[in-house]
């Protein structure tokens, strides 16, 4: 392959559909400027240790080469900007502002290494937005890539001062960890003179100071669990508690005893099959998750999550019915939100994370609507009608709600 070919010796290039273009062309700028940009946030990936971030900025990428190939080729509909990349990053500012609990943002550059970089990002991001505007003046342009871009320089601007909280809050955290340690090698120098000078009495600092090793080494070993990379038994783990951990508690509830899941062990081994297969798949082709694949990924698991959601929430409501509680709407109801609800909160319960229900967007709500509304019509409708109906009411309430970025009220 040829890295270089001669052909733009004279200042000129080509375009999809348009020959021997000045590379003073405004198009061929606003190209350069995008590939600066990517370039940018490169270095920015490099630099930040958050997962979540780095996700981000590769979809961000992606969006970027479909604008720059969109600029070459305007015609070609498959290089316009989708509504849903610009609502992920106005998802995304959502999540980040959250962790100023309502304070005014800094204008001021940022305080890090970090948070510096991601703020040349952004002043890259304004100047390739301002050339998207006048090439769009002189020749036309995708109106979803500009509302992008736009709203891209405002996720960089939140991205920076996000970064630099987090970076103050990792300092805290080192000071904090440091003057413990210090008290703790102060007691222990304590300990030691005091076993000096009486050693016929405090036979019992050695079991003492052997008692804080283990706790020490305890701690160490709970916080190598915490850090280390997910295992497949974590997935099966993980998969089998989501899928059938609400119904279990559901049947203690209703005095199923033993739950189904122990009954029918199908349920388990489903659950651990697929949860294997994900996981070697994932080990094998770590790659298949990011990129455009993450933005499928994503909309296939909402999709997935969904639906789920609403066939658990009528499928505990109906099992109460049939263990003979027909009359009680209330248990009707709560039976069929643990069900829906239930297995994922023991999961992140487990992983030692925020139940996802407690943090994203109206979920348990959802499921509590749909619970409700086959609680009040199943005395009216066939059993399958109504639980077609509170299913169906369910995952388009959830669905809705993840689309819109639809959150009930908060206290900040």
């Amino acid at each position: 392959m040829e890295v270089y070919t001669g052909y733009g010796d004279k200042g000129m290039t080509d375009l999809s559909h348009t020959k021997n273009v000045s590379k003073s062309d405004d198009r061929i700028c606003l190209m350069g400027s995008v590939e600066e940009l990517m370039s940018h946030i490169g270095l920015v990936r490099v630099l930040v240790d958050d997962v979540d971030v780095v996700r981000m900025l590769e979809k961000i990428s992606e969006t970027l080469k479909k604008i720059i190939d969109g600029v070459s080729d305007p015609y070609n509909r498959e290089f316009k900007v989708s509504e849903d990349r610009t609502e992920l990053l106005e998802e995304e500012i959502g999540r980040m502002k959250e962790i100023f609990s309502g304070e005014r943002l800094p204008i001021l550059p940022g305080d890090s290494r970090v948070a510096a970089e991601i703020d040349v990002t952004r002043a890259v991001a304004r100047r390739a937005e301002r050339e998207l505007a006048l090439v769009s003046v002189k020749f036309g342009s995708d109106t979803g890539a500009k509302k992008y871009m736009n709203r891209l320089s405002d996720y960089f601007y939140v991205l920076a001062r996000y970064v630099d909280v987090a970076k103050i809050e990792e300092k805290k955290t080192d000071i904090s960890e440091s003057v413990q340690k210090s008290v703790k090698a102060e007691t222990a120098g304590i300990e030691a003179n005091v076993g000096v000078e009486a050693v016929g009495t405090v036979g019992s600092s050695a079991d003492v100071a052997a008692g804080t090793s283990a706790v020490d080494v305890r701690a160490q070993d709970s916080q190598m669990v915490q850090k280390r990379d997910v295992q497949a038994f974590d997935v099966q783990n993980g998969t089998v508690t989501t899928a059938v951990g609400g119904g279990m508690i559901r049947d203690l509830i209703l005095g199923i005893t033993p739950p189904v899941m122990f009954q029918d062990a199908s349920y388990a081994l489903a659950a651990v099959a697929t949860s294997t297969i994900l996981f070697f798949i994932v080990y094998i082709r770590q790659q298949l998750f990011s990129g455009s694949l993450a933005v499928w990924y994503d909309r296939i698991m909402l999709i997935c999550d969904t639906i789920g959601l609403g066939i658990f929430t009528v499928v505990g409501s109906s099992a109460a019915i049939d263990a003979g509680y027909g009359d009680n709407r209330f248990l009707i109801v709560f039976v069929g939100v643990l069900t829906g609800v239930g297995g994922g909160m023991l999961r992140d319960m487990m992983a030692g994370t925020m139940p996802y229900i407690f943090v994203k967007h109206i979920y348990a709500v959802a499921s509590l609507a749909g619970g409700l509304l086959f609680a009040l019509i199943y005395p009216y409708l066939p059993r399958l009608g109504s639980m077609m109906t509170g299913a169906v009411f369910v995952m388009l309430l959830r669905y809705f709600a993840a689309r819109y970025r639809w959150n009930l009220p908060r206290i900040r």
